[in-house]
């Protein structure tokens, strides 16, 4: 249907969301062959991803405004070590289960941006080269002797293992759900009304 309605669209370059952040093992094995990435409910904090990597796991919160719980989780994240951070929103303002408000996303936006934090859609994130998953950078002679003598690199056969260092990195994946009301005036994004962080 979506190939059909959107042009250019191309499942295996796209990212799922499961609905309610609920899968199962058995989905995630089928539309593995299908799309580039899938997201479900879990640990919204993961390490940076492998090449091919697709399953992404994120949080929510709601049904109230959940602006107060993303700053937390994300300045939560940023104080911590390297890795990326999926939270999923669902609306702008007032619209919306768990919305956030347009003038916090704004500010929380020019924060991560000042502080060098990358904020990337999903398959961005994913992507090779031009998110998370670039090849590892080469150190020069000096850089390696001084992160092995600080006890950051080990020595391989003798030689100085100079092939793979990080520094800390940090990315928060946003994904913001439109909201939509049916025929009879319901919120597609409706959710039971518990105001619980769902996972």
């Amino acid at each position: 249907m979506f190939a059909a309605e959107l042009e250019g669209f191309d499942a295996s370059e796209s990212s799922f969301a499961f609905p309610y952040n609920q899968s199962s093992p058995e989905l995630e094995g089928w539309l593995s062959r299908r799309v580039r990435a899938f997201r479900t409910g879990g640990d919204p904090v993961m390490p940076l991803p492998r090449r091919g990597e697709q399953r992404v796991t994120c949080v929510s919160f709601g049904p109230e405004r959940c602006g107060a719980h993303l700053v937390q989780t994300i300045e939560s994240f940023v104080a911590g070590p390297s890795g990326w951070l999926c939270y999923n929103l669902h609306g702008l303002d007032d619209e919306g289960w768990g919305p956030v408000g347009g003038d916090t996303l704004d500010r929380l936006l020019e924060r991560l941006v000042e502080r060098g934090v990358r904020v990337l859609p999903i398959t961005a994130a994913l992507e090779p080269n031009r998110g998370l998953t670039r090849p590892a950078k080469r150190l020069d002679e000096r850089d390696a002797k001084r992160l092995e003598r600080d006890g950051a690199l080990p020595e391989v056969d003798g030689r100085l293992n100079v092939t793979v260092v990080e520094q800390k990195e940090q990315v928060v994946a946003v994904r913001i759900e439109p909201h939509r009301l049916d025929a009879a005036g319901r919120s597609s994004s409706d959710r039971p009304s518990s105001p619980e962080s769902c996972r």
